[in-house]
């Protein structure tokens, strides 16, 4: 076992003692054009695909935003009908009126401490920037930063 380990030393001393040798100028793009190549087509640029999937994506892709536009407008013209109908209409404004006469109770338990109040605005405010810093980071980290 001794030996074993003599030899081990020996054999990494010899080793160290040797000059570093330089790695081909060419080596890695040769690498990364072969790991490219190993890609499945779906994996790579949507230029690079074949013609078939470009011509039958772009079809997908005009037939999604076809669909969104149709009943989209078909929504709207239902909404529009809808809208004309007092029901829409009561209903809207009950709700309204809810919300209206529960801000005027809340105000009014206040007393008219305005500085309760914008202090809790401002905690809304850096409450929603927080959040639109943590979005932004999420999206920033997810679809930018490279891997």
């Amino acid at each position: 076992m001794d030996d074993d380990k003599q030899l081990e030393s020996l054999i990494h001393a010899e080793l160290r003692k040797l000059p570093e040798v330089p790695a081909p100028a060419n080596l890695m793009p040769r690498v990364l054009a072969r790991l490219e190549a190993r890609r499945p087509w779906w994996q790579k640029s949507w230029f690079a695909w074949p013609a078939t999937m470009q011509v039958a994506s772009v079809l997908l892709w005009l037939g999604v935003v076809g669909a969104v536009g149709f009943f989209g407008l078909e929504a709207w013209h239902g909404l529009q009908a809808t809208w004309n109908e007092s029901v829409l209409r009561d209903v809207l404004v009950s709700v309204l009126g809810a919300l209206a006469t529960s801000a005027r109770a809340s105000l009014a338990t206040l007393n008219g401490q305005l500085w309760v109040i914008a202090g809790a605005a401002l905690g809304l405010m850096v409450a929603m920037y927080l959040i639109c810093v943590a979005a932004g980071s999420a999206f920033y980290r997810a679809f930018v930063q490279k891997r």
